[in-house]
């Protein structure tokens, strides 16, 4: 039979990254667990959030170069590449994220509030999120369409990460 007991981890880890954001209850003095949690990740997003901004602006300028563009930039580029302009690449792929996610979010909404996964969704969306921006460390003139398909998955993953985090607020 399995145990119960949860995993604890060292206390050295603890005192560095729970400590600072341990958040007590006003009224009984106790600890909030999912309160800590929620601080912990959205801390965690930051870093994630500036490799986003970083990944865009090199897709763009990449796909300018790609396109034969490079001494015009992306604003003024008439050429096409994949049968968009390298300015409108990020906008495309911010559209298919937001309605690949918007047609599934009642099922794995259905998911995260109805059964007991919650928490699993959100750890294996968390890891997801960091393998795919990890992977985008070797974005060049050769990778640049190749991440930003792992954008696209790396966007829908950070938004069903939020909803399984956002389903912990009202506890």
């Amino acid at each position: 039979m399995a145990s119960s007991k949860r995993l604890k981890p060292p206390h050295f880890l603890k005192v560095l990254f729970e400590t600072p954001f341990r958040t007590k209850n006003p009224n009984t003095g106790g600890h909030l667990e999912e309160a800590t949690g929620w601080g912990m990740d959205a801390a965690g997003r930051g870093p994630l959030n500036q490799a986003g901004s970083y990944i865009g602006v090199a897709i763009i300028q990449l796909a300018t170069i790609d396109a034969g563009c490079a001494d015009v930039g992306p604003a003024r580029c008439p050429n096409r590449i994949y049968g968009f302009r390298p300015s409108s690449m990020l906008t495309m792929a911010s559209v298919i994220t937001g309605v690949t996610s918007a047609l599934l979010m009642p099922f794995i909404g259905a998911v995260v509030d109805h059964t007991r996964h919650r928490k699993t969704v959100g750890i294996l969306t968390a890891i997801l999120v960091c393998a795919i921006t990890g992977f985008q460390i070797a974005i060049s003139i050769d990778t640049w369409f190749a991440c930003l398909i792992a954008e696209m998955f790396g966007g829908f993953a950070l938004i069903m990460h939020f909803m399984s985090v956002m389903a912990y607020l009202p506890d």
